[in-house]
């Protein structure tokens, strides 16, 4: 969503998150979209920052809350650009930029331009906890005397979380990666660039996107997991 918007001219890498979330904490350093990206940004983990002051996996989870939490912040786990650590508020923010920029919601921008485009008509982000959703799985997990006890996941943030979809809509989206239809192959290559710290030193992770080899060929990937779901999407460009 972040690379289409660049391909429209709306947006830059190196925009200061600020200049399309004025409301977001100041800290004396720019965090721009890139850092975001890269997971370089410095943000606090809402998940883990917001267990702390005793929130619980299956409380309610949705974007006023964290955008509130958000703008609490009083500092940064690092300076932006200095460290890799990975952000889920980073991916939060971003598809709040996204909103921002095209003028509709984040997962209205998604379903327009990337999921009904590939016919993807199976996948949406939920941004609502009343939302019923045919046909989705039920979530749960194992308990230390072996039982399989019920979680229900209470989150609707999309960005970093919350995507309903598919094994068949999934491999549509990876297929847009050998023949375009959402996006150029200059934008899609773009997205596989690896992020780059102050220092120069890069780092296998690009816009989404993880790589690594195995038996001696690129792969692309990235996992998921929340309340009892988990996910592995991997991908072997030869």
């Amino acid at each position: 969503a972040i690379h289409l918007l660049i391909e429209d001219g709306a947006l830059s890498l190196d925009d200061n998150v600020r200049l399309h979330l004025p409301d977001l904490p100041d800290f004396g350093t720019p965090i721009t979209v890139r850092h975001c990206l890269h997971h370089t940004c410095g943000y606090r983990e809402w998940g883990d920052a917001m267990g702390f002051g005793g929130r619980l996996q299956q409380d309610a989870w949705e974007p006023e809350l964290v955008y509130r939490w958000l703008k609490k912040q009083r500092a940064l786990n690092h300076a932006p650009g200095e460290e890799h650590l990975y952000s889920n508020t980073g991916y939060f923010v971003l598809a709040a930029v996204v909103a921002a920029v095209s003028g509709v919601s984040f997962a209205a921008f998604c379903r327009e331009r990337i999921f009904e485009p590939l016919g993807m008509t199976n996948t949406h982000f939920r941004e609502t906890l009343e939302a019923v959703i045919k046909n989705q799985a039920s979530s749960y997990y194992r308990e230390d005397d072996g039982r399989y006890v019920p979680l229900i996941s209470s989150q609707a943030l999309p960005g970093a979380t919350s995507l309903q979809t598919t094994i068949d809509d999934m491999v549509r989206w990876l297929g847009n990666f050998e023949t375009p239809i959402v996006g150029s192959a200059k934008m899609l290559d773009a997205m596989h660039q690896p992020g780059v710290l102050n220092s120069g030193q890069s780092f296998p992770y690009g816009s989404g996107l993880e790589f690594s080899t195995y038996r001696g060929e690129q792969v692309v990937w990235h996992t998921g997991g929340w309340a009892g779901y988990a996910s592995l999407l991997l991908r072997i460009p030869s």
